[in-house]
């Protein structure tokens, strides 16, 4: 989850700063971190310019693109509770093909108008 978070916001989900190892185990575990687009869009414009560069989009079109499935998807394998989580690192791979095909994720809740956007972000042409 943490690497993804990085690959996709080009930051860590965590501010540790110089935190003891004692310390950092303790924050990990009970702070639940920003979704990934809400991380990036509290970086300095500069940061953000350079991210987004990276990524060959612009800072607003990477914040579009990272929030909804997936800041839901990396949420999801970030979750504090074992239980909560996705149950295999295949299971992850399996939503972020089902993002990529715009059908509906394990990490997003149920809803029929959830699924009606996405038949109709699949089916538009």
């Amino acid at each position: 989850g943490i690497l993804l978070y990085e690959l996709l916001a080009g930051t860590r989900p965590f501010d540790l700063g110089d935190k003891p190892l004692s310390e950092v185990e303790k924050f990990i575990c009970h702070q639940t971190p920003a979704k990934p687009s809400q991380k990036f869009s509290s970086l300095s414009e500069e940061t953000k310019n350079e991210i987004a560069r990276c990524r060959n989009v612009s800072p607003t079109g990477l914040v579009q693109k990272l929030s909804g499935d997936l800041d839901a998807i990396v949420m999801k394998a970030l979750r504090i509770e074992n239980e909560a989580r996705y149950d295999s690192v295949q299971q992850l791979l399996d939503d972020l093909k089902r993002h990529k095909q715009s059908r509906p994720l394990i990490a997003r809740n149920d809803t029929v108008r959830y699924r009606f956007k996405k038949f109709m972000h699949r089916n538009r042409r």
